[in-house]
């Protein structure tokens, strides 16, 4: 997509729409199982809280009262099929798997590193290789190069930067192997998730302690919150009475917007409309918009957009 197009002007707010759209999360001082408390933040609230990165989990231990210490259920349960995700939260839009990989079938403890060659890998996650980290903060890609397992890579990562790498397309592929030169492995941040939140989002993000998830008779299937863990999260037996964090939905919010093609595209053609929306998308989650942000477009007259002046464009901007 030819990228004069997104010269454009966002205007009436989008700026400030990120904040905006974020979740509101409720701590509920009332022990129930984990499916009581699934009914009653659906019925009080939105449903069980759903977490998309680390700026959320921070926003829902400061709604935590201080004044508790123990363990409180969030929106997380054990449920098949089995599928990769990042560990930023986003889901897989682009994948560069190596011939004949993944090869592990769908067993726990698996993760994905880049090969020297040629793609990506899977391995178990407990091996050490060298890593890649991604910085928000500059838009970077960092090669660290000690070696350690995929999950201390992860906290690495989160302590120092932003998170292990999300890797979005051949360009970035290709800078990260330019980065790593002639290591042979190095771990990204695609895992084997065999779990999914109460409200059917389907951000991958997760932030358990050391060593969880684990237990000794493998059916702890939810999961928990331990404040005692700096907010970590352990996997619980289900029919534990716990309290427990709620969320409430974001609120909708119109947004106009100013686009510019110099006359070589139909903004209204539903491939561009498709296009245009996904990239405000993108644009809105590199702003904290969660992954619950849904965008769509409002018509009038049959058509999103519509001609205005040039004029009319000299002071919308967004600052």
């Amino acid at each position: 997509m030819d990228k004069r197009l997104f010269l454009a002007l966002l205007i009436s707010g989008l700026c400030s729409a990120a904040s905006a759209l974020s979740r509101q999360y409720y701590f509920v001082n009332e022990s129930k199982t984990w499916l009581e408390a699934q009914s009653y933040c659906r019925e009080n609230y939105t449903d069980l809280a759903t977490v998309d990165n680390m700026e959320e989990m921070k926003q829902l231990m400061a709604a935590v009262d201080p004044m508790y210490v123990g363990s409180l259920w969030i929106g997380l349960n054990k449920a098949p099929p089995r599928r990769w995700g990042w560990s930023s939260g986003e889901s897989p839009q682009y994948m560069n798997w190596k011939s004949s990989e993944p090869n592990g079938g769908d067993r726990d403890g698996l993760c994905a590193a880049k090969y020297q060659f040629s793609g990506w890998v899977d391995a178990e996650c407990t091996d050490v290789f060298h890593f890649v980290c991604y910085s928000e903060w500059t838009k970077k890609f960092i090669h660290i190069s000690k070696q350690d397992n995929w999950r201390n890579a992860q906290d690495y990562c989160r302590q120092y930067y932003t998170d292990l790498a999300t890797i979005h397309n051949e360009q970035e592929h290709q800078n990260i192997s330019d980065l790593l030169g002639s290591v042979e492995y190095a771990w990204i941040g695609l895992f084997l998730d065999k779990w999914k939140w109460s409200d059917r989002r389907s951000t991958s993000f997760r932030f358990w302690e050391a060593g969880q998830p684990w237990s000794p008779t493998g059916n702890a299937n939810c999961v928990a919150v331990v404040t005692t863990w700096k907010g970590k999260w352990d996997d619980t037996l289900c029919n534990t009475n716990l309290p427990f964090m709620c969320y409430k939905a974001p609120r909708h919010r119109i947004v106009k917007l100013i686009m510019t093609s110099n006359g070589q595209k139909d903004l209204n053609d539903p491939a561009m409309k498709t296009a245009i929306l996904s990239l405000i998308e993108k644009k809105l989650r590199k702003q904290g918009a969660g992954n619950d942000t849904t965008l769509s477009w409002r018509e009038k007259n049959g058509k999103v957009f519509h001609l205005r002046k040039k004029r009319m464009m000299e002071n919308d901007k967004c600052v």
